[in-house]
């Protein structure tokens, strides 16, 4: 992986984007974005990850690489999609939660990236923009947005117009849900991200299962369906644990 790094501790991975000056996203990018990804969902030490921008960069993303467009036709912006489509929705359907830190300007498909997390947190002197229509093509962040429900005719007056907007503004709106001093950004990532790992492992990752699939099943079938795995994970250890732990005023000691 050359764009791609990452590091693991107490079961929470910082998962970084690295590729100087502003993290642009070249057919590279999603590749070792790809390998990244696969590695993470399949380390059993791995609870929770935090999408984050290499400090040393000026962008969480600056969006697509631009110098990669300059040579596409419509067969070969084809092609690159068919790159695109398999990668970034592996972030919405990676298997553990995953939370945005965004610590940097995010622009087109960093918009994207970072609609597709669990929860999305930001620096306060960040801002977002989604610029295709200047482009002259098109912005496929309507449909992203709704699923975590900023409101429709806001999503449409950013694609539409293609200007900066704020961290607060995007907070206001519910595309952000936590917005810290810059400083202040990891800790409160690392903070968050540790707290949910502590929790039973299985259970996390069956309330990942039962989130993806909320996306496409009535309320009912989800209720429904929350009890079933309720019921398999019963069967395991840790459900018994966490009851000892209660009762006997102690943090659980939980088991993969």
């Amino acid at each position: 992986m050359s764009f791609y790094n990452y590091t693991i501790e107490d079961h929470v991975a910082v998962l970084r984007l690295d590729r100087p000056p502003v993290n642009a996203v070249s057919v590279q990018v999603y590749l070792d974005l790809e390998v990244a990804l696969n590695e993470l969902a399949d380390n059993d030490d791995v609870y929770v990850v935090i999408l984050t921008g290499s400090p040393n960069v000026r962008a969480f993303c600056g969006g697509g690489d631009l110098n990669e467009f300059m040579v596409l036709n419509g067969e070969t912006r084809l092609k690159r999609f068919e790159t695109v489509d398999r990668v970034l929705p592996m972030i919405s359907s990676f298997p553990k939660p995953i939370i945005a830190a965004v610590n940097g300007p995010a622009v087109g498909v960093g918009v994207a990236m970072i609609s597709s997390c669990d929860i999305r947190m930001c620096a306060d002197n960040v801002f977002f923009a989604i610029p295709e229509i200047d482009r002259g093509v098109i912005a496929a962040d309507l449909p992203m947005m709704k699923k975590i429900c900023v409101p429709t005719g806001i999503v449409k007056e950013w694609i539409l117009t293609a200007r900066r907007f704020s961290a607060a503004e995007a907070h206001k709106y519910g595309f952000i849900d936590h917005v810290y001093e810059p400083d202040d950004l990891m800790n409160q990532a690392l903070r968050l991200a540790k707290k949910i790992a502590g929790k039973a492992p299985k259970s996390i990752i069956y309330h990942k299962k039962a989130f993806l699939e909320s996306e496409t099943m009535s309320w009912v079938e989800c209720y429904f369906k929350s009890h079933e795995y309720s019921a398999e994970l019963t069967e395991h250890g840790n459900s018994k644990e966490g009851i000892k732990a209660f009762f006997e005023k102690r943090t659980p000691n939980y088991v993969n």
